[in-house]
């Protein structure tokens, strides 16, 4: 369990990224993993109500070519005989509708090695055979009207879409699963998809060509069909998972798409196809070069635009050359710098915005001192090139940054106030590490932690697949937003067991699903040994659940509100506990039952073995308490499932998963709500 110390919020921004904005994306993201809901929103207003909104954080996909790193491999604890095949391994699963919950056929299923790619296409049950060499594998769909999709991470540095990611297929989004020998049930899911269909212009109604059109979401369709480029006619064609989605476009000669009542908004619908139209204007551009202190083009990194008496933001990126481009709607003078990577900021620049306004600007760096450096490396003593090292605040008036390690490992922070931080970093296949740093310092020796392996038993669940996500590596009493991309692992499970090697060796939490049934667990893993964790996926079944409700003085609650929850939703009401705080209900096994009268409020989860007629007593806590609900016989709680009273009102609520305080309910805390 996390400690309850938090990290504060700092006074000043964070550089180059809203952090507590990038987690809450992040948040709502890991939110479709588990949901199973088979409503669509028709509406920006609907489709945030049912948790369907695909308008989250920028997803920018990060070029992470794990699924060829051999420190990252996904295996059964007990293998199936070897293959007959000579060196080949005989594969065999279904592809699943993930909302519908039922066989897709006639789609081709893809393995995508470090040799190439390997295709089968489904028979009219949804199966699928395919014989491919012993490999780690990305497996993903491709057919009409379903779209295999995935999670990138936060994005690091802000910037528009590209036309190199216009429909190019980035696998590093699929789950990776490693094929040893012959493996069956490895089941694929896909998203319900739909196409939307569109057009730009600019003002005067000409059409602009070779405009990059996005969609932006908390999830990216793995054949890169959220990014397109618009046609000598300005016309573009968008794949999606069905939902709600916003639009974004950029372009050379414009500033951005017109402004109007919020952004761009569509309608994803399988039924029928989503048409819109978008104008772009001129706005204002700003175009430039960064030059180093040693007279040379200065190293990618961020363009920030000030912020009042708030600091500077990021707002741009510096390109490996170090040339730039800003752009804005809004008119009126803004103030904007440049910071790379590994250097201080340029002195601030001032320009006049106003519609059709350019500049040609130059952003000068100088030497400077670093307040805080030093170098990471592996475990093994390796330099670990190109990581990104996060700087966070812990004392007020710190600023939270990020910073990123050069071909040696070495990495240095500037213009870092005096303090106290918590300096973190976390590198794919070679684990974490975490120290607090009294700022300045210098020559900090960062060694990650390594990795460990995992093992498993899944109660309800003897053969399969379990699909699992990893959560960020904690402290123990200081809890911070994961910005690493929360990827998809597939494991076998063979007799109820299975393995996973290459986890970050640390504390973290370790959400399972299987169908619709998802658990979270925490464990502590160790270098080069192993950490076990048992999941129960056990399905669910429809129980009749009684017992008493206590009030915060131990004293029957009579007249308590008693609601049950699925997936963070209400599925029934009304019900009251009667005179001797007693109360009777029927829900599913795994639903939370939760009560409050007045200001206190209480939970239990329904176990996943629970049988008709079981008895869960509710014990209540005062206002101002954000519960958490109970396992039936622990004294603890667990953190999963988190509510909150709303005092005087009797009223329970889901606590907001991406609620800005640093610390709490973020990504990597993985939260089911």
């Amino acid at each position: 369990m996390r400690q309850e110390t938090k990290v504060p919020v700092t006074t000043q921004p964070p550089r180059r990224l809203r952090y507590v904005l990038a987690a809450a994306a992040a948040a709502l993201a890991l939110g479709w993993w588990w949901s199973r809901s088979s409503d669509e929103p028709t509406s920006p207003d609907a489709a945030g109500a049912r948790g369907r909104d695909r308008d989250g954080g920028d997803r920018v996909a990060t070029a992470l070519d794990r699924m060829r790193d051999a420190r990252h491999r996904i295996g059964p604890r007990g293998m199936p005989k070897p293959s007959m095949r000579g060196d080949l391994a005989h594969v065999t699963g279904k592809v699943i509708d993930h909302t519908a919950e039922k066989p897709v056929p006639n789609v081709e299923v893809v393995f995508a090695g470090p040799d190439g790619e390997a295709s089968a296409t489904t028979g009219a049950d949804g199966s699928y055979a395919i014989d491919v060499a012993p490999a780690a594998y990305r497996a993903y769909v491709r057919g009409d009207g379903v779209i295999s999709v995935g999670f990138a991470g936060p994005e690091r540095l802000p910037g528009p879409p590209v036309a190199s990611r216009a429909g190019a297929p980035d696998d590093t989004l699929a789950p990776t699963i490693a094929i040893a020998r012959d493996q069956d049930h490895v089941d694929l899911e896909v998203e319900e998809g739909g196409v939307v269909n569109g057009r730009v212009f600019d003002r005067a109604g000409h059409p602009v060509v070779g405009a990059i059109v996005r969609a932006r979401g908390n999830e990216r369709p793995v054949l890169g069909t959220d990014v397109a480029e618009t046609g000598l006619d300005g016309t573009f064609h968008l794949e999606l998972p069905v939902g709600g989605w916003s639009l974004e476009a950029t372009h050379a000669d414009y500033a951005g798409i017109a402004p109007g009542e919020g952004e761009p908004w569509v309608s994803v619908s399988p039924a029928q196809v989503a048409s819109i139209d978008l104008t772009m204007v001129a706005g204002c551009i700003v175009r430039g070069h960064v030059i180093a202190a040693d007279g040379g083009p200065a190293a990618d990194g961020a363009v920030e635009v000030g912020q009042g008496d708030n600091g500077f933001a990021p707002a741009g990126q510096i390109d490996a050359d170090g040339e730039f481009r800003w752009s804005t709607l809004e008119t009126g003078p803004v103030l904007l710098r440049a910071w790379p990577w590994k250097s201080p900021p340029s002195v601030a620049q001032t320009f006049t915005c106003s519609e059709g306004a350019r500049f040609d600007a130059e952003f000068r760096l100088s030497t400077a001192n670093p307040d805080l450096d030093g170098s990471i490396a592996t475990a093994d003593g390796r330099p670990a090139p190109g990581a990104f090292i996060d700087v966070w605040a812990l004392t007020p008036g710190g600023m939270s940054q990020q910073e990123r390690a050069d071909a040696d490992g070495n990495w240095a922070v500037y213009t870092l106030p005096a303090g106290d931080y918590l300096v973190t970093a976390t590198v794919d296949g070679a684990g974490q590490v975490q120290r607090r740093i009294t700022v300045p310092a210098h020559g900090v020796a960062l060694g990650l932690s390594g990795t460990g392996t995992v093992v498993g038993t899944t109660k309800g669940l003897d053969e399969g697949m379990v699909a699992l996500m990893f959560g960020a590596c904690s402290t123990g009493d200081v809890d911070v937003p994961n910005m690493t991309a929360a990827a998809t692992r597939l494991a076998p499970v063979h007799g109820g067991h299975f393995r996973i090697d290459g986890v970050p060796a640390c504390q973290l939490d370790i959400a399972a699903r299987a169908g619709s049934q998802t658990e979270v667990q925490s464990v502590t893993v160790t270098k080069d040994r192993e950490a076990s964790v048992s999941f129960d996926l056990t399905p669910p079944h429809e129980v009749a659940i009684h017992g008493h409700v206590y009030r915060a003085d131990g004293k029957p609650a009579v007249g308590a509100r008693i609601n049950t929850m699925r997936d963070g939703d209400d599925e029934i009401g009304g019900v009251t506990t009667g005179s001797d705080g007693s109360y009777q209900v029927t829900t599913s096994t795994g639903d939370s039952i939760i009560a409050s009268v007045e200001a206190e409020v209480g939970g239990v989860t329904v176990p996943r073995d629970a049988q008709n007629g079981a008895t869960l007593d509710i014990h209540l806590s005062r206002d101002d308490y954000e519960g958490e609900i109970q396992e039936p016989g622990d004294e603890g709680v667990i953190e999963e499932h988190t509510v909150e009273a709303s005092a005087g009102t009797g009223d329970v609520g889901v606590a907001d998963p991406g609620a800005p305080d640093v610390g709490a309910n973020e990504p990597g805390d993985i939260d089911i709500n």
